[in-house]
């Protein structure tokens, strides 16, 4: 028969910042330890995880302007004398 152990798995809301995020799964990790756990398994990427609303506030602040259109459709683009 197979020795048992016991398995925390920590949840959390991560900020966009690493360091508040590590102190925060620190302090889980130590409450799964002290509670008994032999196996603490936190999320994949608990050092940095960034809501969906902020990525694409973020993208949106940093991203270059519009280019005007190129297609060869348009107006600017058509050769003398088109219509």
């Amino acid at each position: 028969m197979s020795a048992s152990f016991t398995a925390a798995c920590v949840q959390f809301t991560a900020g966009p910042e690493p360091e508040p995020n590590l102190l925060t799964v620190c302090k889980l990790i130590r409450q799964a330890r002290d509670a008994g756990a032999d196996l603490i398994m936190t999320p994949e990427a608990s050092n940095f995880i960034e809501s969906g609303r902020r990525r694409r506030e973020k993208a949106r602040r940093e991203a270059p302007p519009t280019a005007p259109a190129t297609a060869p459709s348009s107006p600017r683009h058509r050769g003398a004398g088109s219509a």
